[in-house]
């Protein structure tokens, strides 16, 4: 399965809500937390926020037409797991 590798704020992962939001240049895509994996936490040096890197199945973007590249904000890459 492919899988978009992305870097969310931590307050943006840990809503209340049953799905991510995450903005792309073409609208907005939910990608339920219940086939998210969490990779982990990082806080960078300079920064208050804290960041998750989480994998987001690709299907969650390709069923809007979209591609997870065209995200405004966190992407890193695509992989396969």
């Amino acid at each position: 399965m492919r899988y978009a590798r992305i870097k969310v704020e931590k307050s943006i992962y840990e809503a209340r809500e049953k799905s991510v939001e995450l903005e792309t240049f073409h609208g907005t895509v939910f990608a339920p937390k219940s086939k998210i994996i969490v990779e982990g936490e990082r806080k960078p040096c300079l920064a208050s926020n804290t960041f998750v890197q989480i994998l987001v199945p690709c299907w969650v973007f390709w069923n809007k037409d979209l591609n997870p590249c065209q995200l405004t904000t966190g992407y890193i890459e695509q992989i396969n797991r």
